[in-house]
C-alpha cells in the first residue's frame, strides 16, 4: 500500500518518502489502516457472490422471484438453474423439466471456417411476430429482450408543494406506469449472423418436436432463461400437432 502512495505522490523532493521523514510515518500509518479496511471490504463483497456465504439472502431471493425468507437451499437451486451455458447442460435441463427436445447448435465458424452455417430462413418464420403460420414445416424465432419499456404516463407538477429537491414524495417527473411495446425482429439475411442461431426441436434436425399447447409458455420462458441472450433461438416445435 505504501508503494502505491509513493507512485501517486508528486515526483519532488518535498514529497519523497525517505525513511526519516514524518511524511513517511504518516503514509505508513495510513497504509496499515487501509490494508485492514480494504481487506474487510473485499472479503465482504466476495461473500456476496454465493447464496451460501451472503448476508443478504433477501436480495438473492428477489433476484430469482422467490419469496423473502426463502431457504438457502432453494435460492441456491434457483441460482444453479442458470448453470453453465453449454449445449449438453441446456438440453439436460430442458428434458429434466419435461420438454423432450434436443438442441442443434452450429459449430463456431472460427474453428471450422470451411463449413457454411445453416440458413435460418429455410427453417424459421421470417419474423418474431408472425401471424398464424400457414406453413407448419417452419419453426419460429425466439429471442430475449423482444420488447422494450416505455413510460406510459408522466406527471409534471412543478407547482406542487411536495416537488422540492430531496423530498421523497416529489411529483415532478414522476412516472405512473410502463407500457411494454413488442419489437418486431426479422431473421437476418446476413450469413455472418447465422452462426448465432441455436435450434431446438426433435433429435433429428430439422424435424419438429411435439409438446402440449399448455407447455408453450413455460417452455419459452425456460429457453430464454437457459440459452445465452446473444443467441437467436430457432424453435422447431409443434404444439399439439404431428411431427414434420
Amino acid at each position: 500500500m505504501l508503494s502505491m502512495f509513493q507512485h501517486l505522490l508528486p515526483r519532488s523532493k518535498a514529497w519523497s518518502l525517505t525513511a526519516t521523514k514524518n511524511l513517511r510515518k504518516f503514509f505508513e500509518g495510513l497504509s496499515a489502516s487501509l490494508i485492514t479496511t480494504t481487506r474487510e471490504y473485499i472479503d465482504h463483497q466476495y461473500a456476496q457472490l454465493s447464496p451460501k456465504t451472503t448476508n443478504r439472502l433477501d436480495k438473492w431471493a428477489r433476484q430469482f422471484g422467490l419469496p423473502l425468507g426463502e431457504s438457502i437451499v432453494k435460492v441456491e437451486a434457483a441460482w444453479k438453474e442458470g448453470g453453465n451455458p453449454t449445449l449438453p447442460y441446456i438440453q439436460e435441463r430442458l428434458q429434466a423439466a419435461g420438454y423432450m427436445v434436443y438442441l442443434h447448435e452450429f459449430p463456431d465458424p472460427d474453428f471450422l471456417p470451411n463449413i457454411v452455417p445453416r440458413d435460418p430462413r429455410l427453417y424459421l418464420w421470417p419474423t418474431t411476430q408472425p401471424p398464424v403460420p400457414d406453413n407448419p414445416a417452419l419453426g419460429y424465432p425466439l429471442v430475449n429482450n423482444s420488447r422494450f419499456a416505455d413510460i406510459k404516463y408522466v406527471t409534471s407538477m412543478s407547482t406542487d408543494v411536495l416537488s422540492c429537491l430531496g423530498n421523497e414524495k416529489m411529483s415532478l417527473g414522476r412516472y405512473n406506469d410502463y407500457a411494454f411495446t413488442p419489437v418486431r425482429l426479422e431473421v437476418p439475411n446476413d450469413p455472418a449472423l447465422w452462426p448465432y442461431f441455436v435450434y431446438v426441436g426433435d433429435e433429428i434436425f430439422p424435424q419438429h418436436a411435439i409438446l402440449d399447447p399448455s407447455q408453450q409458455e413455460g417452455f419459452e420462458r425456460l429457453l430464454k432463461k437457459l440459452i445465452p441472450s446473444h443467441l437467436w433461438i430457432g424453435v422447431l416445435v409443434n404444439y399439439g400437432g404431428v411431427p414434420n
